[in-house]
């Protein structure tokens, strides 16, 4: 069966209406046999306008919408703006919008509190959409583009849910509020076929996230008999799938509780014989949500082997404010930051210069973390300390090198990251600065690690951890 098959028409509709993908190449040609008309609308979904094409509306067969839809969006669709808000708006003439349009959505909103439904919003997210756009033609993305969705919207309704709206690299969709096993199958579906599809050559790298979020929603019926859905579960759905890492489904608690875990399946889980409890993650996780003042509690719907985890712009965001925040955590010390400008292997001394203080002087009885020897040029971190002798310099106690391999205690844990305690042979303690993320909660105060010493974004060393020792050791002093 061709995997579009059943097409976007209303239920009961025949299969053999064409779908999405062939919609695409129909527009993208037009767009080319028109580019040089003049602009004559604000904004044009081809992504979205497709629904109008597929007959959603006017004949019986669709042709008279086929035909003014083609008609229409080429006009927009030839000029470079138009082109990249693809599936972002609906046609929309700018002459069709009066202030009767602003009282009328007023009075829709104000009678849709009044009976707000629960549902479970699935938002889907396609990764690196905009990269793609700009470094291919519109000829090689189109189809990518039109396979993801197709994709979508097969897992959406075989699962019992219904696509709302498409917003160009997005697509928002709606199940019951008895459907939350639905709605977590159907992300899992939506991951494994575009893994398929990419391992089979069909896609090229096309990748995307996925979040879930189960409350009330405000439930409205837009001109032309559109129904939308607003409101914060819908925000936390989206915030979900961008905060995700490529391949991940995020779900908030209140899904992940109504869901009948029983019910969840996938082809890695099915292989593994995994337990129904192991489809999400086994501890809960927080997440900072622009527009959410409190910290988002959720689970992450393991499909795969692994978890995928948190973007990597989230995980930046996080280490920015662990970091901020470990000023007034970190035991009381003060470290210096230098770079080693002479170092004599024997006598194994030499000295460090910083920018603020001056030189000081450093030999082995000072090298933190069971260091023996530093490289000329090399950034450093160390403790002050007063100089030995009356005309020495001062001395740089527990000294530390970037790209050094230190073993330490942890001293303290947090809720994404901790410290752990260095001392040099002269019994001078230093505490680096480890970020854990989501693992901070699988250590233990006194626990050996070892770790590798990175420059941090804020200034100073620290830890990227290597190895975990198996049982608790004291701390050094």
């Amino acid at each position: 069966m061709h995997p579009c098959a059943g097409g976007y028409g209303l239920p009961g509709r025949h299969s053999t209406e064409p779908c999405f993908t062939h919609t695409v190449h129909f527009v993208r040609t037009r767009i080319h046999e028109h580019r040089s008309l003049p602009h004559q609308v604000n904004a044009i979904n081809i992504v979205n306008s497709h629904r109008l094409v597929m007959g959603h509306h006017g004949s019986a067969d669709g042709t008279a919408d086929m035909k003014a839809d083609a008609d229409e969006a080429p006009h927009a669709a030839g000029t470079d703006a138009a082109r990249s808000q693809v599936g972002k708006t609906q046609l929309l003439r700018r002459e069709d919008v009066t202030m009767e349009d602003f009282s009328h959505y007023s009075s829709l909103f104000n009678q849709a509190l009044q009976d707000a439904p629960h549902k479970v919003v699935l938002f889907v997210d396609m990764v690196g959409s905009t990269d793609l756009k700009l470094r291919s033609p519109e000829v090689e993305w189109l189809p990518t583009m039109g396979r993801f969705l197709d994709l979508v919207d097969e897992a959406v309704r075989k699962h019992g849910g219904t696509v709302v709206k498409y917003l160009g690299d997005g697509v928002l969709a709606v199940f019951g509020d008895e459907q939350a096993a639905n709605a977590i199958n159907a992300a899992i579906m939506i991951q494994e076929s575009l893994e398929a599809d990419n391992d089979g050559n069909r896609l090229r790298n096309c990748q995307c996230r996925v979040g879930l979020a189960t409350g009330k929603v405000v439930e409205y019926e837009g001109p032309g008999g559109v129904v939308d859905y607003v409101g914060t579960v819908v925000d936390l759905a989206a915030r979900l799938s961008n905060a995700a890492s490529a391949g991940a489904i995020w779900a908030d608690m209140a899904t992940t509780d109504a869901a009948n875990l029983n019910k969840i399946s996938s082809r890695v889980g099915r292989a593994l014989k995994r337990g129904s409890r192991e489809y999400v993650s086994e501890h809960e996780q927080k997440v900072d949500l622009k527009g959410f003042a409190k910290s988002i509690i959720y689970k992450e719907v393991i499909w795969a082997q692994a978890s995928k985890g948190v973007s990597n712009e989230v995980t930046t965001m996080m280490a920015d404010r662990a970091a901020n925040q470990r000023r007034s955590d970190e035991p009381a010390q003060r470290t210096v930051e230098g770079t080693v400008t002479s170092w004599m292997a024997e006598p194994g001394r030499g000295f460090i210069r910083t920018t603020d203080e001056g030189d000081f002087y450093v030999d082995r009885r000072f090298l933190g973390g069971g260091g023996t020897d530093l490289t000329v040029g090399r950034t450093v971190m160390f403790i002050p300390r007063p100089a030995t002798r009356a005309d020495g310099r001062p001395v740089a106690g527990c000294t530390v090198q970037d790209g050094q391999q230190v073993t330490g205690q942890f001293v303290t844990l947090h809720d994404r990251y901790g410290f752990i305690r260095l001392a040099d042979s002269s019994g001078n303690p230093m505490n680096i600065f480890v970020y854990l993320g989501a693992k901070a909660t699988t250590y233990e105060i006194g626990q050996a690690v070892t770790v590798t010493l990175a420059p941090g974004r804020r200034g100073g060393l620290q830890g990227l951890v290597l190895d975990v020792g198996s049982g608790q050791t004291s701390a050094a002093a």
